[in-house]
């Protein structure tokens, strides 16, 4: 016995299995976007890192040797974003345990004079964007 699927039938067929096919698989998944905030480690005064080391972490006397009045070098990469419009809230605590840390925001490569340091007089090198690859 021969089957007989009319045009219209076969039509109605296809058109089922698009719809079903759509319906069981799923949007592509996006990486979900993110920040890393860095800062630069310029070494100990007695041996300069120049350029700065860039580190996910806090400087501290072991391996940088800012002064008081100078700025420490931040920088935030920000990865898998979307097309579009974004919004950056920036905040910071100006005290720690009671003692002052970070009082304001200044640009960061912040670090003249730089003649009250015994081992080297030229300020370390701060370049942004060492080490990051993409566009």
């Amino acid at each position: 016995m021969h089957t007989i699927i009319f045009p219209w039938r076969r039509t109605a067929i296809r058109l089922a299995l698009l719809l079903s096919a759509g319906w069981l698989t799923k949007p592509p998944v996006h990486a979900a976007a993110s920040a890393d905030l860095w800062q630069g480690r310029n070494g100990a005064a007695d041996a300069p890192t120049s350029p700065v080391d860039w580190v996910k972490g806090n400087v501290g006397p072991s391996h940088s040797h800012f002064v008081e009045g100078y700025s420490i070098p931040y920088r935030l990469v920000l990865t898998d974003l979307t097309v579009g419009r974004h919004n950056l809230v920036i905040e910071w605590d100006t005290t720690q345990a009671g003692k002052h840390a970070i009082d304001y925001l200044t640009h960061y490569d912040r670090l003249l004079p730089h003649t009250q340091f015994i081992t080297h007089t030229t300020p370390e090198a701060i370049q942004p964007l060492d080490g990051l690859s993409g566009p």
